[in-house]
C-alpha cells in the first residue's frame, strides 16, 4: 500500500481511504499522481507475455513509451542492445520468457527484464515491490546489483524486502 501511494497508483481521496502526512520529492511537497510519469514502478508479481523473448518485449516497449528522435527503430535497436548489457541479460536476450507451461529464462532473469521495461523511459526513481521473492541467492544477488549500478547513475531506487518468516 505505502508503495501505491508513493507512486501515485492509489486514488487516496475516495471514501474509505485515508492517509496523513506529506510527501516531497526534491526537497519539494508533491502529489503523487503529479509525479506518477517521473515513477517506474516494478510489482512483485511479473506480467511478462509467455511467448515473448527480453528483447521483444524491450523493443515493443520502447517502440510504444519513446517519442520523437528516441523511438526511431535504429536508436530503439541501440537502447534495447545497451540495457540488455547493462542488466545482464544478453545470454538470455532471445530466449522465451515461459510460463508455468513451459520452461523459459529464470526468475531472476524475468525480474530484470521487468525492469528493463520501465527503464526504458528513463525515470528519475525506481519502486521495485519484492524483488527478491522467489529467487534463489545468486539471481537476488545480481537484482540488487542491477539495483545498485542504477543508483550510481541518479537513478533513485526503492526496494521493499520481505522478512523471512525464520
Amino acid at each position: 500500500t505505502l508503495l501505491n501511494i508513493l507512486a501515485g497508483r492509489m486514488n487516496t481521496q475516495g471514501a474509505g481511504y485515508t492517509y496523513s502526512g506529506t510527501i516531497s520529492m526534491g526537497g519539494s511537497v508533491v502529489q503523487p499522481v503529479e509525479v506518477r510519469s517521473s515513477i517506474a514502478y516494478v510489482m512483485q508479481e511479473d506480467a511478462l507475455p509467455a511467448m515473448t523473448t527480453p528483447r521483444e518485449l524491450l523493443e515493443m516497449s520502447a517502440m510504444l513509451r519513446l517519442k520523437g528522435e528516441d523511438g526511431t527503430p535504429e536508436k530503439v535497436r541501440e537502447q534495447v542492445s545497451h540495457l540488455l548489457r547493462d542488466l545482464r541479460l544478453e545470454k538470455c536476450a532471445d530466449t522465451y520468457v515461459g510460463s508455468a507451461l513451459f520452461k523459459g529464462i529464470s526468475g531472476g532473469e524475468k525480474k530484470r527484464t521487468s525492469v528493463g521495461v520501465e527503464l526504458l523511459t528513463r525515470p528519475k526513481m525506481i519502486f521495485l515491490d519484492e524483488p527478491l521473492s522467489g529467487l534463489d541467492s545468486y539471481a537476488a544477488w545480481t537484482v540488487m546489483q542491477v539495483c545498485k549500478d542504477l543508483a550510481s547513475h541518479g537513478c533513485a531506487v526503492l526496494c521493499t524486502i520481505p522478512q523471512p518468516s525464520s
